[in-house]
């Protein structure tokens, strides 16, 4: 219903939408949990995730891609 001198709202559906990230200016502390002498390998080729020689594809964040390093 329209209310004072406002027209009525009889479309409500979103023509556009932006996301702004504006939290740029500070540092996030993320946790590293290995260890100095842990030895991590990452085969971009085959996608896997090694480290101590355990596959960890657990540690893979979801959205990242695998990619060659020449």
């Amino acid at each position: 219903a329209s209310r004072q001198n406002y027209p009525v709202i009889n479309n409500m559906s979103l023509k556009s939408f932006k996301l702004t990230n504006l939290n740029d200016g500070y540092m996030v502390n993320v946790v590293n949990k290995y260890q100095p002498n842990d030895e991590i390998i990452v085969n971009m080729d085959a996608k896997k995730i090694i480290v101590n020689g355990q596959g960890a594809n657990s540690d893979y964040i979801t959205g990242s891609d695998f990619f060659p390093i020449p």
